[in-house]
């Protein structure tokens, strides 16, 4: 399924996940008296930014480690999506999930963590992301899922080496994932969660000029342009001097989740069209916000993103000292 070197089709991004998840989901029957139905859907963050991209127009190929007896369903699932796939096999299964939403909330019944990969393994997964980076010229980065997986200098090396042969970098990640990748290399774009950076420790309190602080840090670090997307509907963004504060339409919510992978398509898919930040924030806020509306995440109706794109409201801001 790796023979992506060989496709012409064009633009195409590359998207780095260090884990697919099975996801099986427990869902209420459609009329009364019927049975249950039950999802089983590939997963993850790397997952649903490729979904979300190859619903934007551009094809994906994704990258990842695969294995076990999860990891087959995992294939079989893959083979008859829209996105080509660089997968590196493991020995060991694949993390998988069991959800419940029978009764209208997410119950969690069962999750197994991230298996850790040995140096071949890595070496494979590697080599895979690598060859799918110079095949398509950017790459989406996605950090680690919790319970490890993949040491953590993956990352610095990754960065480093994309740096060397001038593939564009998106990443979406944070904490030490994010700070090995800095030390290894730039970043075009970082988008990150308000969310996740106070989880960090890294953003104290929810004001503006408290998240400015993080961003001008961050652009220091070496990311060349950085959104940080809140848990509501405004967002903030920066690329050298220029500031953009982001207010997106709040539709009612069926899943919260996802919307801030929606979002990095978005802006991955704005930079392989050669948009500048701007216009990528009204794409990427208008992915994100129709994200909602779906129980699957990253599979948002790309009709409805076009619909709202004009109703992103993108302010720009002059930098105070």
């Amino acid at each position: 399924m790796a023979n992506y070197l060989f496709v012409t089709a064009t633009p195409r991004i590359c998207v780095f996940a260090s884990a697919l998840i099975l996801t099986i989901t427990v869902e209420p029957p459609g009329e009364e008296e019927s049975p249950p139905a039950v999802h089983l859907h590939p997963g993850g963050q790397g997952f649903w930014v490729a979904r979300m991209i190859a619903r934007l127009g551009v094809e994906p190929i994704l990258t990842a480690p695969v294995g076990g007896e999860t990891g087959q369903v995992l294939q079989s699932l893959l083979s008859s999506s829209d996105m080509q796939v660089g997968l590196a096999s493991i020995q060991s299964d694949s993390p998988a999930y069991i959800h419940d939403r029978r009764d209208g909330e997410r119950v969690e019944i069962v999750e197994t963590p991230s298996p850790s990969l040995t140096r071949h393994e890595l070496d494979d997964l590697y080599s895979k992301t690598l060859e799918a980076a110079v095949a398509t010229g950017i790459c989406v980065i996605t950090g680690r899922v919790t319970g490890g997986g993949i040491p953590v200098d993956f990352y610095q090396r990754l960065g480093a080496d994309l740096e060397a042969m001038s593939i564009q970098a998106i990443a979406d990640m944070h904490g030490e994932d994010l700070d090995a990748y800095l030390e290894g290399g730039k970043l075009d774009l970082l988008k990150v969660s308000r969310e996740d950076l106070e989880s960090d420790g890294v953003l104290d309190g929810d004001s503006e000029a408290a998240t400015w602080a993080v961003v001008d840090d961050l652009l220091t670090k070496g990311a060349n342009a950085v959104v940080v997307s809140g848990a509501g509907d405004t967002s903030l963004a920066a690329k050298g001097e220029e500031r953009f504060k982001v207010s997106q339409p709040q539709l009612e919510a069926v899943d919260h989740r996802g919307s801030g992978d929606s979002m990095t398509a978005g802006l991955a898919v704005s930079m392989v069209n050669e948009q500048d930040l701007a216009e990528g924030l009204k794409l990427a806020s208008a992915a994100g916000a129709a994200n909602v509306v779906r129980h699957g995440l990253g599979n948002a109706d790309a009709d409805l993103i076009a619909g709202l794109v004009d109703q992103v409201e993108v302010e720009r801001w002059k930098r105070h000292e």
